[in-house]
């Protein structure tokens, strides 16, 4: 099984997409929970519709995470980890974050003065102290490449609402991603270059921020075809 834990981009994983589009972004930690005091209490009666969809994965939102501080985030995903049972041999972990750094955080950012490669430097480093954690345990981990920027969205910093701007970011971050990740022996799957390559690719999307994972499907089983049972 491929476990996805992300913020709500990891929801393209799950194959769901209903009549009712508002409903096919995956609820927070995989619907089959409520989190209190840290701890997953497991849902009963409840049919987890998202996970029906796509036998070869399963992904779970941690909630509206940016890369730069899933270090603060650990317990949380330590509880997910052991919640699901993830096995170090058989399973493999595919962290899914980004997206949100470069419509909000790195804007905000540069609003203090820094310059953007160091912005992204920082979070990059930031983020694979978080990844090479697990990757010390003995998981299997992939990293998810920052998908490219959806139509305006006015909930993005200034700077940043046009998806051209966006693409400058992501497509910075996703470098840097790749290098560390090939430093750290570390498996990166990214389809930023293959959307960009389409041109006008909005149709790829179900709103104004997510992918759509039945246009998306045949990317993802390419790109992930060492890894799934077809």
């Amino acid at each position: 099984m491929i476990y996805v834990i992300g913020d709500s981009h990891a929801g393209l994983f799950n194959g769901y997409e209903g009549l009712d589009r508002n409903n096919a972004i995956q609820p927070q930690y995989g619907v089959d929970y409520k989190l209190e005091n840290s701890k997953f209490i497991r849902l009963c009666n409840k049919q987890n519709k998202f996970n029906l969809f796509n036998k070869n994965f399963t992904s779970i939102r941690t909630g509206a995470n940016t890369a730069y501080n899933m270090i603060t985030n650990v317990d949380l995903v330590d509880e997910i980890v052991t919640e699901y049972n993830i096995d170090k041999k058989k399973d493999y972990i595919v962290f899914c974050y980004g997206e949100i750094d470069t419509r909000v955080h790195v804007g905000a950012q540069e609003d203090s003065g820094k310059h953007l490669t160091d912005i992204v430097t920082e979070i990059t480093n930031k983020y694979f102290k978080f990844i090479n954690r697990y990757k010390d345990k003995g998981y299997n981990i992939i990293v998810w490449g920052v998908i490219p920027g959806g139509s305006f969205e006015n909930s993005a910093h200034p700077r940043y609402a046009k998806p051209a701007d966006r693409n400058r970011v992501s497509k910075l971050m996703n470098e840097l991603f790749y290098k560390k990740c090939n430093e750290l022996n570390i498996e990166f799957i990214s389809i930023w270059e293959d959307l960009i390559k389409i041109g006008n690719y909005h149709h790829y999307f179900i709103d104004s921020i997510h992918l759509s994972y039945s246009a998306c499907k045949e990317l993802i089983q390419a790109k992930f075809k060492h890894y799934i049972n077809e």
